[in-house]
């Protein structure tokens, strides 16, 4: 079933979307996507923003800090699988 995807909209003062996700079969993201390395996550993305390591992140350019890092783990961890 695909639907058409929703506007997300980003409120540039808290760095909050208002809007629903969608999964890449068309399905809405009902619930938190997390990012794990080693079986630990560390990364969460909810409806109250994003989580890293714990603690939430307010701040748009920290949130991007964290994504590009928890990105940069994941990588560095499934390079040796290759």
């Amino acid at each position: 079933m695909t639907t058409e995807p929703e506007t997300v909209l980003l409120d540039e003062q808290t760095g909050k979307c208002e809007g629903s996700f969608y999964l890449v079969d068309g399905t809405k993201a009902t619930g938190n996507i997390s990012f794990q390395v080693k079986n630990e996550t560390i990364l969460i993305l909810s409806e109250k923003g994003m989580t890293y390591k714990g603690t939430l992140i307010e701040d748009a350019g920290e949130a991007h800090r964290a994504f590009l890092s928890a990105m940069g783990q994941m990588y560095n961890q499934n390079k040796y699988y290759e």
